[in-house]
């Protein structure tokens, strides 16, 4: 039976930081983000990658704190628990800042064009974690840009810039678009003048047939 425990630890202690790890990845990325590939796969990819991290300092602990702590544990009697500070610093690392640090690398990392490929193994890549191109376009829109939309009745909205006083909804909600301007537009989606008294316009992304994207003009100095 003590046998069989320190085998559930054991797995326990290898799984559970890369659950931690997905868990918090899942949390730091936008809501679009959060994909639900095979959660087990994903977790045990980043405890492989966590404990490999930390395998100097596992080979340390591992003869004789680390194994005192858990026998310990095993035993089950309160009494006999030798908490060791050096048991206990590596769970701390390892279960909680390293999955911590882990998930707010990769965080960051998704948006980089060089290390898609990479996260792509791990099911964690840009494209494989967007699910809808509304989704990629506005999370990943860092110029302003105008936008002309083409409703199913034929009305065509202008308006922007896509700026800090702008909005647009992500997967799972609905999508939808706020923009801090509204101008005058034609049939050539050629932007006129501000209309008069525009507090800005919301637009309704299920009565959007087409979605027209132009880049800002930038004044050249």
């Amino acid at each position: 039976m003590p046998g069989s425990l320190e085998t559930a630890l054991v797995f326990i202690l290898f799984i559970v930081p890369g659950f931690i790890a997905s868990r918090l990845i899942r949390t730091l990325v936008p809501g679009s983000l959060r994909a639900d590939p095979q959660t087990i796969l994903l977790a045990l990819v980043l405890s492989l990658i966590i404990h490999v991290m930390a395998l100097g300092w596992t080979v340390q602990v591992i003869d004789d704190p680390l194994l005192k702590f858990f026998r310990s544990l095993v035993d089950g009697n309160s009494d006999s628990i030798a908490v060791s500070i050096a048991a206990v610093s590596w769970l701390v690392f390892v279960v909680l800042l390293l999955p911590l640090a882990l998930a707010v690398v990769i965080s960051l990392a998704w948006r980089g064009a060089l290390l898609q490929k990479p996260l792509d193994v791990l099911g964690l890549s840009m494209i494989q974690m967007t699910p809808q191109a509304w989704d990629w376009f506005f999370l990943s829109q860092t110029r302003g840009c105008w936008v002309v939309a083409e409703l199913s009745d034929g009305t065509l909205i202008g308006g922007g810039p896509y700026g800090e006083k702008s909005f647009a909804s992500v997967s799972p909600h609905k999508p939808d678009l706020f923009l801090e301007r509204r101008v005058d537009v034609n049939e050539r989606h050629e932007l006129g003048q501000d209309i008069p008294t525009t507090a800005g316009v919301w637009i309704r992304g299920e009565n959007v047939r087409s979605h027209h994207s132009y880049r800002a003009e930038t004044e050249e100095s």
